[in-house]
């Protein structure tokens, strides 16, 4: 299997003129401005990974400048902010203790749950 360097230099440029750095950071690009104007959930998370991506293939400023369009679309996007608002609401609120009022009252008025 072929490793991955996780360096900051520069991809070699292959014989059609591009480098694969420069396919990365347009998919990190088109996956962060679609993740504005459209389909937050899908295309945020794409253009996350592929502006670090980009980042560690040596084209920083682009990688950046992708990652900031990533962040500002998740800060316009309501449903990842409601996705992420009910992943901490199940870890740090403590069920039992809301559900065991609502179980006693339920057991006082003879509705076995």
């Amino acid at each position: 299997m072929k490793r991955i360097s996780l360096s900051f230099k520069k991809l070699k440029i292959d014989d059609a003129g591009t480098s694969k750095a420069t396919i990365i950071i347009w998919i990190a690009l088109i996956c962060s401005v679609l993740g504005i104007v459209s389909k937050s959930v899908i295309f945020i998370p794409i253009g996350f990974l592929f502006s670090l991506v980009a980042i560690f293939t040596g084209q920083v400023f682009w990688g950046f400048f992708s990652f900031f369009l990533s962040l500002f679309g998740f800060f316009v996007s309501p449903l990842l902010w409601i996705s992420i608002g009910k992943i901490v609401l199940f870890l740090y609120v403590n069920w039992g203790q809301i559900l065991e009022k609502f179980l006693d009252f339920a057991s006082s008025e003879g509705l076995d749950i």
